[in-house]
C-alpha cells in the first residue's frame, strides 16, 4: 500500500465514554466485563498524538440518548435491558469521554445514532477539511463502529478500522471477530502498527 497523505486523512475515535467502559459506569453497574475497552484510552491517546503530529484531523465522537433526538424504536429496544437505566444519558458524567485527551485542535462530535454520520454534519465537516482517508478506532466494535465504517465506506472515503484500537464486551469476542471480518468488504482492516506504516506515523519517542 503507498504512503498516505496524512493531511488529508482524519481520525475518528467513537464513543470512547463513560457509560461503555468507566468505573461505575452503566456496563459496570450491570455487570458487564469490560477490561479489554478499559485497555484502549492509553493506546488509543497515543496513536491519536502520532496521528495529530503527522497532520492529521481528530474526531472524537458521543453517542448520547436524548428522547427528543433520538431513534424511535431504540428505547423499546433496549427496555428490557437498561430498565431506563439509558446509557449515555444527554448531559449525563456517562455521557462524557473517559480515559482520552481532546487536543486543542480536535473535534468533538454529538451522535444520535450509531453510525456517526447520521443527522450530524460529519460528512460536510470531512469534505471542508478536505479529508480523502478516515480511520476508525474506539467502542463497540459490532454497533457504532461497525455502522460507521460501513457508512464511511459509502460516503466514498476510503476507510481504515484499526483492528487492536476496537473493542467491546469481553464475554463477545467471536461477535466482534465476526464483525471486522465482515467489514473488510467496506475497510482496510488492519493493526495499527501496520496503519502506521502505510500513513509513515511516527511511532512515539
Amino acid at each position: 500500500m503507498r504512503v498516505i497523505d496524512l493531511t488529508k486523512a482524519a481520525l475518528i475515535v467513537i464513543d470512547m465514554q463513560h457509560d461503555f467502559y468507566g468505573k461505575g459506569g452503566n456496563a459496570a453497574r450491570r455487570g458487564k466485563a469490560v477490561e479489554q475497552m478499559r485497555s484502549l484510552p492509553a493506546k488509543i491517546a497515543e496513536f491519536a498524538d502520532g496521528c495529530r503530529g503527522a497532520g492529521a484531523k481528530v474526531v472524537f465522537t458521543k453517542f448520547v440518548f436524548d428522547p427528543d433526538a433520538s431513534p424511535a424504536n431504540y428505547k423499546e429496544l433496549t427496555d428490557d435491558v437498561r430498565e431506563s437505566n439509558w446509557l449515555c444519558l444527554k448531559g449525563s458524567k456517562g455521557s462524557e469521554l473517559d480515559g482520552v485527551k481532546v487536543g486543542s485542535g480536535d473535534l468533538v462530535l454529538e451522535k444520535p445514532y450509531y453510525d456517526s454520520f447520521a443527522s450530524t454534519n460529519l460528512k460536510e465537516m470531512l469534505v471542508n477539511l478536505g479529508v480523502r482517508d478516515v480511520i476508525i478506532t474506539g467502542v463497540r466494535t459490532e454497533i457504532c463502529v461497525n455502522a460507521t465504517a460501513t457508512r464511511s465506506f459509502s460516503e466514498g472515503f476510503r476507510t481504515f478500522v484499526a483492528s487492536d484500537l476496537v473493542g467491546t464486551y469481553d464475554g463477545i469476542p467471536d461477535t466482534a471477530s465476526g464483525v471486522l471480518a465482515a467489514l473488510k468488504y467496506s475497510a482496510f482492516v488492519m493493526e495499527s502498527a501496520a496503519i502506521r506504516n502505510a500513513f509513515a506515523i511516527a511511532k512515539p519517542k
